[in-house]
C-alpha cells in the first residue's frame, strides 16, 4: 500500500507500509521525511523527493511485507531529534493473584486486568475487617 500528494512544485511525497517500496526509495535517493511507529515497531515510512523519482518507484511492483529497516547511525539520529525517542513498551510483570504475565500501567500495578476486580475487593475486605475489630475494643 502506498499513498501520493504533492509537496510543491516540484516536490512529491510517498507514503507506505511496504518493506520493499520503502527500499526501492531509499535507493531511488528519496528522503526520509517521517517514520510512524507503534510498540516500537516502525510501521510506515513518508518519502519526499523529485516528482520523476517518486513515480519511478512507485510505477514498479512490490510484496506487500511490513516495514522493519535498519537505519544508519546518522538517519537515526536525525530522526529521534525529529520524532523524538519511539514510544517505549509497557513493563511485563506477572500477576501475584494468577500467575499470568501481563502488561503493567504503572509501576505499582501488582494484579493482571482480570484479577483487578478480585484483589479490590480482598483489600476492602480487610479493611473493614480492620475497622470492625477497632470498633469492638474501644
Amino acid at each position: 500500500m502506498f499513498d501520493l500528494w504533492q509537496l510543491n512544485r516540484s516536490d512529491f511525497c510517498l507514503l507506505t507500509d511496504n518493506k520493499y517500496l520503502a527500499q526501492a526509495a531509499k535507493a531511488k535517493g528519496l528522503r526520509i521525511m517521517a517514520t510512524y511507529v507503534k510498540d516500537d515497531r516502525i510501521f510506515a515510512l513518508q518519502f519526499t523527493g523529485p516528482k520523476k523519482n517518486v513515480l519511478a518507484v512507485t510505477n514498479q511492483s512490490y510484496e506487500d511485507k511490513q516495514i522493519n529497516l535498519p537505519f544508519s547511525d546518522i538517519e537515526e539520529e536525525v530522526l529521534r531529534r525529529l520524532f523524538g525517542n519511539p514510544v517505549h513498551p509497557k513493563p511485563r510483570k506477572v500477576c501475584s493473584r494468577c500467575g499470568v504475565i501481563f502488561e503493567a500501567n504503572s509501576n505499582r500495578q501488582q494484579v493482571c486486568k482480570n484479577c483487578r476486580l478480585f484483589a479490590r475487593r480482598e483489600i476492602v475486605r480487610k479493611c473493614v475487617a480492620r475497622c470492625r475489630q477497632h470498633a469492638r475494643r474501644g
